[in-house]
């Protein structure tokens, strides 16, 4: 990971991201974790961290470095000390993937327990109608794999995140999937698979309704500063 990507990170992570009003968090990533493998051969390091605050109550990370070169790996990491985020790292010489899973406590951290979660309502009585992360930033594309279990059946979502992307939310509607009963979840698993020498951060994975939030205008402040002021002269001339 370069120097470079780590600061445009940092700088992007306390931006103020418009996105869907949040109404399930997922995922903060508020504990830390940490996967690597340097293996080759499509080998696997995974970590299983159980009592945390996401859904289900346990997080699953696994790291798989597509290359042959031992030397080189890919990397997953939670990481709770700058704001909180999810990153996938690859060495100049592979590519690789990174996955989280949420299946509830199954002490299995490459398997999926279909039915871990116990059937949860993701809709938040009817209410929610999509997944979103925050992206805080993508140096090279990735292409991305989100799976739903319910209590009969899979579906899945792919998409791709654009190499340059600094900032912003992806959003993914319930309505992608087919044959998910969305209020009777019973795993979920997010991957990202990038190319050699490829960066990716994200943030705040959470279900949500799909009406933006509206951030606060940047003269906001200013405004009510001003106003403050003109209230505190007025009081003085009573």
């Amino acid at each position: 990971m370069s120097k470079t990507f780590l600061y445009i990170t940092a700088a992007a992570s306390v931006v103020g991201l418009a996105g869907p009003a949040s109404a399930l968090v997922i995922d903060a990533f508020e504990d830390y974790q940490f996967t690597e493998d340097t293996a080759g051969d499509d080998a696997t390091s995974a970590s299983e961290l159980d009592g945390i605050s996401v859904l289900g109550g346990s997080r699953d990370v696994v790291s798989v470095n597509g290359g042959a070169n031992v030397l080189s790996g890919t990397q997953s990491t939670v990481d709770n000390a700058n704001s909180g985020y999810f990153s996938v790292s690859n060495a100049s010489t592979t590519s690789g993937t990174g996955t989280l899973t949420y299946d509830g406590d199954d002490n299995d951290a490459t398997g999926v327990d279909a039915y871990g979660l116990g059937g949860l309502d993701l809709t938040d009585g009817m209410v929610d109608n999509v997944f979103a992360f925050d992206i805080i930033a993508a140096d090279l594309p990735f292409d991305y794999t989100l799976t739903v279990w319910d209590e009969d059946s899979s579906d899945s979502y792919m998409g791709v995140i654009p190499g340059g992307t600094f900032g912003g939310s992806e959003m993914i509607a319930f309505s992608s999937f087919t044959g998910i009963d969305f209020s009777n979840v019973g795993a979920l698993q997010l991957s990202f698979a990038g190319t050699q020498a490829s960066d990716l951060s994200i943030d705040n994975f959470r279900t949500a309704g799909d009406t933006p939030a509206v951030p606060l205008p940047a003269s906001l402040p200013l405004l009510l500063a001003g106003l403050g002021g003109v209230a505190a002269v007025a009081r003085r001339k009573k």
